[in-house]
């Protein structure tokens, strides 16, 4: 039966949270209200300060606080905060993330104000739709879309005399081109093979299903043991362990490997749309710095896509100021103040060009390319994140040389059934 919060229903998480409400906010505020909106990413604040200021302007009564926490800390501090029923009445979330707290009624079912005040969501990517709606019901506005690009260093490429990676690229071409800018003498790796270092997006969530793989298979059981997920996972091993053509797992662990990135020390990452903001506010990589689509495997160019969006905390004691605050960030206006800010592509899909266009020194248009066609969206489930950071560990093994990938992923796979059954009850 759907979970849908109403004024005498209580639901409990796992891990102790708590919360009694309504998803029927009343009139008007009245006097001043100032909201709290919670976000983890320091490089977006200035986006959400510009639309903080726009829907203020036209809403004098309403203030909005945006409180900042760093993403290692954010869900921690959300929950306890959400124990002691004082959660921000706004805060960011994710697939990954949000259907345990809808599925307990720490976050409100959005359906019911969005049908009674007529809200549009047309224009917005449908796999973001898709991606916050649990049991019927949408429990965010989506905020954003992302997926992974093959970001490199045009100065080392031309010192290596290579050409630019472009839509031809595949598998072979990438390894080729990393033997070949790897520079033991001057420490420059061709490429970092993350996954062993827990950016799991930014490696395998990838290359698993351009080796026509699955993570979560549609019959809700895992897809890690199959011959083409353990090839999506070993590319990456090879790199490291094969190769020698990356950073170990040790040194991205110490150095983060989009900083080895960024002071000329890695050729080429898999990294992230919301990085371009990032790269162009960096003296060194700045100027160096271009992204291609990535390379094809057996399957395909397939990309990991993801989104955020904007959850209302189902016992705000501001109810109806947090929904027009919601409004405003599901309306066409609000992707557009983000998207000229340059920091990730807005859910609106008409704004997609503004986002593009706001660092014309970087081909951004290979992520809207691949968000139209090549998309994977993030495997998720009602707690996901249990059985996700445990195959970090897991293939971290693999990575560091300790098992084989083949060992590595039956054994997550075995972790991840038996998480999923516990799920389903």
């Amino acid at each position: 039966m759907k979970r849908i919060l109403t004024a005498v229903a209580c639901a409990s998480l796992a891990l102790g949270l708590t919360a009694c409400g309504t998803t029927s906010p009343g009139t008007e505020p009245t006097g001043p209200v100032t909201l709290r909106m919670a976000i983890w990413d320091e490089v977006q604040m200035p986006a959400m300060q510009a639309l903080a200021k726009a829907f203020q302007d036209e809403h004098s009564s309403i203030s909005i606080d945006i409180e900042l926490t760093a993403f290692d800390q954010y869900w921690t501090k959300l929950e306890t905060a959400a124990t002691g029923k004082g959660a921000p009445d706004i805060f960011w979330t994710a697939p990954a993330y949000y259907q345990k707290y809808a599925a307990n009624g720490i976050i409100s079912d959005l359906t019911p104000l969005i049908e009674r005040d007529s809200v549009s969501l047309e224009g917005i990517y449908p796999v973001l739709i898709e991606g916050f709606t649990f049991e019927d019901g949408l429990y965010a506005i989506p905020k954003d879309i992302d997926n992974i690009g093959l970001w490199y260093n045009k100065e080392l490429f031309d010192q290596a005399g290579l050409a630019y990676p472009d839509g031809t690229w595949t598998w072979d071409t990438l390894l080729e081109a990393a033997k070949k800018l790897t520079d033991p003498e001057a420490g420059v790796w061709g490429i970092a093979a993350q996954g062993g270092d827990g950016k799991d997006r930014q490696s395998y969530y990838s290359t698993i299903p351009q080796a026509g793989g699955e993570i979560l298979r549609a019959d809700g059981t895992s897809g890690y043991n199959t011959p083409e997920a353990i090839e999506g996972v070993r590319f990456w091993v090879d790199m490291i362990q094969t190769h020698k053509v990356s950073p170990s797992v040790d040194q991205m662990v110490d150095t983060e490997a989009q900083n080895l990135f960024m002071t000329g020390k890695v050729a080429m990452i898999y990294e992230g749309s919301w990085r371009a903001a990032l790269f162009a506010g960096d003296d060194y990589i700045s100027s160096r710095a271009d992204v291609a689509v990535l390379p094809k495997g057996s399957a395909g160019s397939q990309t990991s896509a993801n989104g955020l969006g904007y959850s209302l905390y189902a016992e705000s004691p501001n109810q109806e100021a947090a929904w027009e605050f919601l409004k405003f960030l599901a309306s066409p206006e609000a992707s557009k103040i983000q998207a000229a800010n340059g920091t990730v592509i807005p859910a609106h899909q008409s704004e997609a060009t503004t986002w593009v266009n706001s660092h014309p020194e970087y081909n951004l248009q290979a992520f809207i390319d691949m968000a139209a066609d090549q998309a994977d969206f993030l495997p998720v489930s009602i707690d996901s994140a249990v059985w996700r950071n445990e195959a970090k560990k897991v293939f971290q093994r693999a990575y560091l040389g300790e098992t084989s990938v083949e060992e590595a992923a039956a054994t997550i796979a075995g972790f991840m059934d038996d998480a999923l059954a516990k799920e389903r009850g």
